[in-house]
């Protein structure tokens, strides 16, 4: 399976890609700067020797001359859109926006921002992307400007990297029930079962039964369902099968796919597809 929507100017362009299965790859090098963010699923990354993990969220700033590839192959659905601009296109946004880590960028940049960023961000790549494909988007100022917008937000994480707040106001980001949930959120595809997860962090089932529903008000179990609901609300919306949705929310059974898919949302699958898309 293979979406691939490419807009090329001559000072930048964007590509929105969805692949099934991603190929490892030599690797390569572009004379312009890319940004890369993937939109869904994950994927094994490399840039010169550094390896990401890259899924929503971490987005990937890499400047000219900086070789990169995919650099294994990966089967789960992955979906991304890229902007490719040339630096004297991206030296003059940066100076307009104030992007602070442009210029000297010698190397690539990995810019983390939540789930609530990562939403705002992807609506402004899709109204970018909706502008360009109605004008001659190489001298259109609502594409500049959203271009700009890109930046102007990087900018504001990136700094947000560079001066983080001190380590008393953040001592619980990073505990260890939320490197589980974040565990989980990686790995919906897996079998995550209580005894799975407790065993994958050396940690008593029942403690961390206790303590997970302690700190997110849900039980384990059910933020688990939950969240492959998501996957798979969120796969449909953006124009996936229904097939697709079951695979990529990790469910095992499509018949509990589909009932739990109406309880959550109280239609089925197709029915939320078609209400959402218009389409079957």
């Amino acid at each position: 399976m293979r979406m691939d929507i490419s807009l090329i100017g001559d000072m930048f362009s964007i590509k929105h890609s969805v692949d099934y299965h991603v190929e490892k790859e030599d690797y390569h090098v572009h004379g312009d700067y890319e940004i890369l963010f993937p939109v869904f699923g994950s994927v094994s990354f490399c840039a010169e020797s550094h390896h990401y993990n890259l899924q929503p969220g971490m987005i990937m700033v890499i400047p000219p001359g900086v070789r990169h590839r995919y650099d294994k192959k990966n089967k789960n659905i992955y979906e991304r859109m890229v902007l490719l601009m040339k630096p004297p296109f991206f030296l003059k946004l940066q100076e307009l926006s104030g992007f602070e880590n442009g210029a000297e960028l010698d190397t690539e940049q990995l810019i983390q921002i939540d789930s609530v960023s990562f939403e705002k961000l992807y609506g402004v790549l899709t109204e970018l992307e909706h502008s360009l494909k109605s004008e001659d988007y190489s001298e259109s100022p609502l594409g500049q400007a959203y271009l700009m917008q890109v930046l102007i937000f990087l900018n504001h994480e990136y700094l947000k990297l560079e001066h983080p707040k001190e380590s008393s106001q953040c001592a619980g980001t990073f505990s260890r029930i939320a490197q589980i949930r974040q565990f989980i959120d990686q790995n919906l595809c897996e079998n995550l079962s209580l005894e799975d997860v407790a065993n994958q962090f050396n940690i008593s089932k029942f403690y961390l039964a206790h303590e997970f529903k302690k700190a997110y008000q849900i039980s384990l179990h059910q933020y688990i369902r939950r969240q492959r609901l998501k996957v798979a609300g969120q796969y449909l919306c953006r124009s996936g099968s229904v097939n697709g949705a079951f695979v990529v929310s990790g469910f095992t059974d499509y018949a509990n796919f589909s009932k739990a898919f109406k309880q959550e949302f109280g239609c089925s699958p197709r029915e939320y597809r078609k209400n959402f898309l218009g389409k079957e």
